[in-house]
């Protein structure tokens, strides 16, 4: 059974070197050809492959370089037939279609390819644009798009995807090809009748700001930002840089770009909400944002506090979560280590006291969680506070506690250094 293993590494190499240098061209042909049958990316390799090294005239050159994207083509084709038929099944199957389309979008590139090649897989694509993710979405107009070499091949595109009235994002993709090309008259008529979102009116404004109609632009800003549905951080932005440079209205400027720091409040937003304003602008502004500050997550607070230097507004923000009975995730504890230094015997009694609360989940997982935790109380212990027999003390009525359950003493062990020794 064994002689029928392949050899490794540098032997079977050699060997097959050798056999393809005995090999008949007959023979090497009928290989080459067998494989590409199988394989439709292998044959579209194979053309590749002798293009690059057979001497070919400008119509031949163009021949094979249609021949390369059909066989690429072929192959993706087969995945996405399969996904249309049953759904894309796994991320690894979807991320794999990516990568095809990918190196499609690259062939289809190609200056050298005829017009027909280029119409063909526009016209197979658009056969995939429904019942697939939006990944695949994405990735396929990008490449009916690069196949597009001409404003004219590119207008004819966006007709077609603008007539899939259903998917919002073909419809966009359509409206910014008509931008590009200037097509303003089909830009507007697909645009005006599908102002849903936040983000629909901001694309309006921007395209009346380009035709230098402001007042047009504006006016449409304002009514996006009673729109219920989007975000509207860019109305606000745009809004925000028409008051400051054409009116000199820095009051509505900053309440703009503040509503837009509380939409996503986090501590960039906080910071460059501060860099608009002048110092006594922010002293007006900051009371308001230390009351909301209060009402905002763990997530949001703690980073803030810190930048401020509240280290103690920061601790209490950190000790407050420990109420709720759930395992702390691990950003919040990165937070209590950013604390140990100041606030040693609080953070000890944090982490001790999600050691020892019975309410979080039980299990293997939980013991090594807990487990990690406690090599910082050990930390904390023998390093800040310089305890060695509390630790001790503390180690031992842990492991006498939790004695009869093995996986707690297992995961401890594993993890915690001195575990072991009592």
């Amino acid at each position: 059974m064994n002689a029928f293993k392949p050899a490794k590494g540098k032997k079977s190499k050699s060997n097959l070197d050798k056999l393809l240098a005995q090999a008949p061209q007959v023979t090497l042909c009928e290989l080459v050809m067998q494989l590409c049958e199988r394989k439709p990316d292998i044959q579209a390799q194979a053309f590749e492959f002798l293009q690059s090294r057979v001497l070919l005239n400008p119509d031949e050159q163009q021949k094979a370089a249609d021949q390369v994207l059909l066989n690429y083509w072929k192959d993706v084709k087969k995945d996405l037939s399969k996904i249309k038929r049953s759904g894309c099944q796994t991320q690894a199957e979807e991320n794999k279609v990516l990568r095809k389309l990918e190196t499609l979008s690259q062939k289809a590139r190609q200056v050298n390819l005829s017009k027909k090649a280029r119409s063909n897989l526009i016209d197979e694509s658009m056969k995939f644009l429904d019942d697939t993710t939006l990944g695949i979405l994405e990735r396929l107009t990008q490449v009916m798009l690069t196949a597009s070499h001409t404003d004219e091949e590119r207008i004819i595109l966006a007709n077609c995807l603008n007539q899939y009235f259903q998917n919002r994002y073909l419809k966009n993709m359509a409206r910014a090809i008509y931008r590009e090309t200037g097509e303003d008259e089909a830009y507007l008529a697909s645009r005006l009748p599908d102002l849903v979102f936040a983000e629909d009116y901001y694309d309006l404004a921007t395209f009346y700001a380009e035709k230098n109609n402001l007042e047009e632009a504006v006016q449409v800003a304002e009514q996006g930002l009673l729109i219920r549905y989007g975000t509207k951080k860019e109305l606000r932005e745009f809004l925000a840089n028409y008051a400051l440079t054409h009116c000199g209205d820095r009051e509505r400027y900053l309440k703009l770009l503040y509503e837009n720091m509380l939409e996503r409040f986090t501590l960039q937003s906080y910071l460059t909400f501060q860099e608009h304003c002048t110092e006594t602008e922010w002293k007006q502004y900051e009371p308001d944002i230390l009351r909301r500050l209060q009402n905002q997550l763990v997530y949001t607070r703690f980073p803030i506090l810190m930048h401020r230097n509240e280290k103690r507004a920061a601790l209490k923000a950190i000790l407050d979560e420990i109420k709720y009975g759930c395992f702390p995730e691990g950003k919040l504890l990165e937070y209590a280590q950013l604390l140990e230094d100041d606030f040693p015997d609080e953070i000890l009694q944090f982490y001790q006291g999600i050691v020892s609360d019975e309410r979080l989940s039980t299990g293997r997982p939980a013991y090594a969680k807990k487990a990690k935790l406690t090599v910082r109380i050990r930390l904390l212990y023998l390093e800040y506070l310089n305890q060695p027999k509390q630790w001790d003390q503390y180690r031992r009525a842990l492991k006498s506690q939790n004695l009869r359950k093995a996986a707690f003493q297992e995961e401890f062990a594993s993890w915690v250094p001195d575990w072991t020794k009592l």
